[in-house]
């Protein structure tokens, strides 16, 4: 029987951080502009980054370069993984330039039971 993928999807306006989801396995996590009312499409205008907790309590950046410094995002993109099982993930937009940043997190990993601010 295959499990139906549950998504944390939405958008952000303005620096902050989204509801998280609990992750038990494989996701995928999205980032783009969204377009303009008459349709256009826009980059993504800010700088975001994808955190996950073990407690919902201390949140940290998934990802680093080689140099330890976190991963963000600045253009759109994809990510996949599951480096946690068991894990809370959500998305923190640490800064926030224009437009609108829409987001997703979906996947078989990721539970629908749980979903915390």
């Amino acid at each position: 029987m295959a499990i139906a993928p549950f998504a944390l999807t939405g958008s952000l306006s303005g620096s902050g951080v989204t509801n998280s989801v609990l992750v038990y396995g494989p996701f995928v996590a999205s980032l783009w502009g969204e377009p303009t009312s008459a349709g256009f499409p826009v980059a993504l205008s800010g700088t975001v980054q994808i955190e996950r907790s073990p407690d919902g309590l201390a949140f940290i950046p998934v990802g680093a370069d080689g140099y330890g410094t976190p991963a963000a995002y600045t253009s759109g993109t994809s990510v996949g993984g599951a480096e946690c099982k068991g894990a809370l993930y959500r998305f923190n937009c640490t800064v926030y330039t224009s437009g609108t940043i829409g987001y997703s997190l979906v996947g078989p990993g990721v539970f629908p039971g749980w979903v915390g601010s």
